[in-house]
């Protein structure tokens, strides 16, 4: 969170850690990405439609999408660490 709080002074950071990725996609819709943690690694959910996530992982430096019912289950099983910001 320090680091995700260095980097956007001029924003809100907010910890959404246990919310479901129903909750955090409110803050994809106001048009911030919401980070994930999985593991060790940070994903990005960065849009989302009827039946998908979009999700960015710096690692494969492309965006793919995950199913809705997929997503929940891969962040669920890694904790649901959701960091989110507003300005």
């Amino acid at each position: 969170r320090e680091i995700l709080t260095e980097a956007l002074a001029d924003q809100k950071v907010l910890d959404l850690s246990g919310c479901s990725v129903n909750q955090v996609l409110y803050y994809v819709s106001l048009g911030t990405p919401v980070f994930a943690m999985v593991g060790q690694e940070a994903v990005l959910i960065v849009g989302y439609d009827e039946h998908n996530t979009i999700l960015y992982c710096s690692g494969e430096n492309e965006a793919r999408k995950m199913g809705l019912q997929d997503s929940d289950a891969f962040f669920g099983g890694a904790g649901n660490i959701f960091l989110g910001y507003i300005e």
